[in-house]
């Protein structure tokens, strides 16, 4: 790749960490009743980018072909099925809310080691383990405001 870019990944993903800390800075300024849905913006985003890094495994399962060990086909789809299954049961959702920011969180952090062992473009690493950290923190915030 080559560094313009390069430089666009790195200016996209920056900007796609908003949806993640805005909702965080923004409790701080509204009333109680919206943090509720504030974090309920935060973990559909979160959601979202869970399986479209979901996406990004299976890719890489499909470029390294007969090699590619089983375990990224599943880590590819398992984090939608879970989410599919809290947002599904919405009932639940206020009780068991808080505990999907952690899952998402986790999952997130779990892409990004692998794509630590699998990615040979260094910067994209380092770029994933920025927005997986920054990502997770402000779930981990999220969740622990949610309980």
């Amino acid at each position: 790749m080559d560094y313009k870019n390069q430089k666009t990944a790195i200016l996209v993903g920056l900007i796609g960490l908003v949806p993640f800390i805005a909702p965080i800075v923004l409790i701080s300024l509204v009333g109680q009743d919206l943090i509720q849905n504030l974090l309920l913006i935060q973990i559909i985003y979160a959601s979202i980018i869970m399986c479209f890094m979901g996406g990004v495994q299976w890719g890489y399962a499909v470029a390294m072909g007969k090699v590619a060990p089983p375990f990224l086909y599943v880590i590819s789809i398992v984090p939608s099925l879970l989410i599919m299954a809290f947002l599904a049961f919405n009932e639940f959702f206020n009780i068991f809310g808080f505990m999907l920011h952690f899952i998402v969180g986790a999952v997130l952090l779990v892409q990004a080691i692998v794509d630590h062992f699998i990615m040979a473009e260094t910067w994209f690493v380092k770029l994933r383990w920025v927005l997986a950290l920054t990502a997770t923190t402000s779930l981990m915030i999220g969740g622990y405001l949610m309980a």
